[in-house]
C-alpha cells in the first residue's frame, strides 16, 4: 500500500468524510486512517510519469518515473512500485513480457540493427494492484561491428567465507591491450538514488585478466550490484549486465581453517579451527554465522564406510571405540550453520593409528567455540550427518 508523506486531496476528502459520519472526536483518528487507506486502495494507478529509453551498444536502457511523480501531492512513493515492459520487434505481434525490480535497468540478449517497440506499466508491490501502460517507444539497435569490443559475458561471484571474486568470460582474440573497469552499487542506494550509486572499486581498475577480487568492498550487510567493462585505449565499451550479491545468502562455508590430530595416552585428541580464521577473518564473527558448529566423520582406514558421526558443541567429547589392537582410523570435519541454513566444505581427510593396550582406546575430539553435543548416532542421522 502507499504512503503519504504530506497532506492532499484524497486527506481532504476523507478528513471531509469522517467529519460528516460524525462521532467522538476520540474515534476521527482511527476513522480518518481507515478511510485514507480506503482511499490508497481505490485510488487508479496511472502510466508511468515519464519513459526514457536508449538503444547503446545492443542493448536498450530504460528509465522510468513513478506514476504520480509529477504531482503536487504524490499518493506513492517511487519505491513502491517494479515495472511489467511489453516488447515486441517493430512490425511484429509477438510479445515478450519483462519484469524490472527498479526504475532504472536494462534489457539486453537484442538482435543487432533491429527497431524494438515497448511499452511500461507500473505494479505495486504490496498487493496485485496494476497501473495502466504507458504510450509504445521505439528505438532501433545499432548493427553489429566486428572491430568493436564486445561486453563482458558470463559474469559471476564466486564466494568463500569472506572472500568474493568477480569473474567473467572474455574473448582473447581482442588482443593483449584490453584492460577491464569494474563499478559497484549498492543495492539500496541504487534504488533511490538511481544511476548516481555506481562507484569504481578501488582494486578492480585498469585489471588484464578476467577476474577481480571483490573482498574489500563487500560487507556482509545489505545487498550490492556489480558491473564490468572492456577499455582498449580510449576506447570504453559498454557494462556488462550487472550481477547481484547478497553475501549471506551467497557465501559457502569453507572448510575448517585446520584440523589438527594427536595421540596422546591411548586417545586421539582433534583440535578445529573455524573457516576463515587463517585469514583472520573467522565465519564464527559473521553475522548470519554466530552459531557455527561442526560435523566429525570417523571410519577405520579398513572400511569404506564411517563409523561414527556426531555434531558438538563442547569443547571436549569422548567417543569409546571398541578395540583394543593396533588400529587406524580416519576422519573429515564439515562445519555448519543452523542460522543460515549452510553445510561447508569438508576438511581434508586425516588419519592416525592407535596403540595396543589393556584398555579401551578413547577417542577424544577437542571443538573448540562448541557447547552442545549429539550423543546418538541415531540422532546424528536425523541431523543429516548423512
Amino acid at each position: 500500500m502507499g504512503r503519504r508523506r504530506r497532506w492532499g486531496q484524497a486527506e481532504v476528502a476523507a478528513a471531509a468524510m469522517v467529519t460528516a459520519a460524525g462521532g467522538s472526536w476520540a474515534l476521527q483518528p482511527l476513522l480518518l486512517l481507515l478511510s485514507l487507506c480506503g482511499l490508497c486502495l481505490a485510488a487508479e494507478i496511472g502510466p508511468p510519469s515519464d519513459v526514457q529509453v536508449e538503444a547503446i551498444d545492443g542493448l536498450i536502457r530504460i528509465n522510468i518515473l513513478a506514476p504520480g511523480s509529477t504531482d503536487k501531492t504524490p499518493m506513492w512513493e517511487a519505491s513502491d512500485f517494479s515495472y511489467l515492459v511489453e516488447l515486441r520487434k517493430n512490425g511484429s505481434n509477438e510479445q515478450k513480457q519483462i519484469k524490472l525490480a527498479s526504475n532504472n535497468e536494462r534489457i539486453d540478449k537484442l538482435s543487432p540493427n533491429t527497431t524494438y517497440c515497448l511499452r511500461v506499466k507500473a505494479q505495486l508491490n504490496a498487493g496485485e494492484k496494476e497501473g495502466s501502460f504507458s504510450p509504445e517507444y521505439c528505438v532501433h539497435t545499432e548493427s553489429a561491428d566486428a572491430n568493436v569490443l564486445p561486453r563482458p559475458e558470463n559474469v559471476r561471484i564466486h564466494a568463500l567465507n569472506t572472500h568474493f571474486v568477480l569473474k567473467w568470460d572474455w574473448d582473447e582474440a581482442y588482443g593483449e591491450n584490453v584492460t577491464f573497469l569494474v563499478e559497484c552499487c549498492r543495492a539500496y542506494d541504487k534504488k533511490y538514488m538511481a544511476s548516481n550509486c555506481w562507484h569504481a572499486v578501488p582494486s578492480c581498475k585498469e585489471v588484464t585478466t578476467s577476474e577481480c577480487d571483490l573482498s574489500s568492498e563487500i560487507w556482509f550487510e545489505g545487498t550490492y550490484e556489480f558491473r564490468v567493462r572492456a577499455i582498449s585505449g580510449t576506447e570504453e565499451r559498454a557494462w556488462s549486465k550487472e550481477i547481484t550479491c547478497n553475501p549471506s545468502k551467497d557465501t559457502e562455508i569453507g572448510p575448517p581453517s585446520k584440523v589438527e590430530i594427536n595421540l596422546i595416552n591411548d586417545s586421539i585428541e582433534i583440535k578445529i579451527s573455524h573457516p576463515g580464521e587463517d585469514t583472520n577473518k573467522s565465519m564464527k564473527d559473521i553475522q548470519g554465522f554466530y552459531d557455527l558448529s561442526y560435523r566429525i566423520f570417523v571410519w577405520k582406514n579398513t572400511s569404506d564406510k564411517w563409523e561414527k558421526c556426531f555434531e558438538d558443541e563442547h569443547t571436549l567429547y569422548t567417543l569409546p571405540v571398541s578395540e583394543l589392537n593396533p588400529e587406524t582410523y580416519c576422519l573429515k570435519v564439515q562445519a555448519f550453520s543452523q542460522m543460515s541454513n549452510k553445510s561447508g566444505h569438508f576438511s581434508a581427510i586425516k588419519c592416525i593409528t592407535t596403540e595396543a593396550g589393556n584398555n579401551p582406546v578413547v577417542l577424544v575430539v577437542a571443538v573448540f567455540f562448541l557447547q552442545h553435543c549429539c550423543l546418538q548416532f541415531y540422532s546424528c542421522f536425523l541431523l543429516r550427518c548423512l
